[in-house]
């Protein structure tokens, strides 16, 4: 999970720089968000050791391998998260972020290291819910992308408007 956000994000950056140099924009945080993606390595690197592999380390070390894999994922989300707004930006000299008010949010939340992921659930309504996804993969692809939202009639369109096709699963929670 740490590799592909690393991935996703380092690429994102790098097209977010690139634009933020041509239209001369000073108010990109290239700085900070290359400071996340360097911690974020360096986590990647300390669990490809053999001991945060093989499971062989003592409970209290892999706590706290844990505990920086989490944290590198969340700051390479930011690093995402921030990329992906200024590219969405269609006047990329407007732009500006605004600390904890995201224009969107990754697909999943993880609460702790030792926890499972929960989907993130798109509240839509009748007026509709814009969403991006995102292929870091150098070629194109087809898959299935399952979205989770709170309205069961929705339509999905592409980036021009077009319908996409979508099937229908409604989901029931026990509990």
């Amino acid at each position: 999970v740490l590799e592909d956000h690393l991935r996703a994000g380092e690429i994102l950056f790098s097209l977010a720089v690139a634009y933020a140099r041509h239209a001369g924009i000073s108010e990109f945080p290239q700085q900070i968000l290359m400071k996340q993606i360097v911690l974020s390595r360096r986590s990647l690197g300390l669990f490809q050791h053999h001991d945060g592999i093989t499971g062989t380390g003592k409970d209290f070390v892999m706590a706290d391998y844990g505990n920086k894999m989490l944290r590198a994922i969340n700051l390479m989300k930011d690093v995402i998260r921030r990329c992906g707004e200024f590219l969405a930006t269609k006047d990329k000299t407007t732009y500006t972020y605004v600390e904890g008010s995201p224009m969107f949010d990754i697909d999943e939340d993880i609460p702790s290291y030792d926890s499972l992921p929960l989907k993130k659930v798109i509240l839509a309504d009748e007026q509709g819910r814009p969403f991006l996804l995102y292929n870091s993969l150098h070629h194109t692809r087809k898959q299935v992308a399952r979205i989770y939202v709170n309205y069961p009639h929705v339509e999905v369109r592409d980036a021009e408007g077009n319908p996409v096709m979508t099937q229908r699963s409604e989901e029931r929670r026990v509990g």
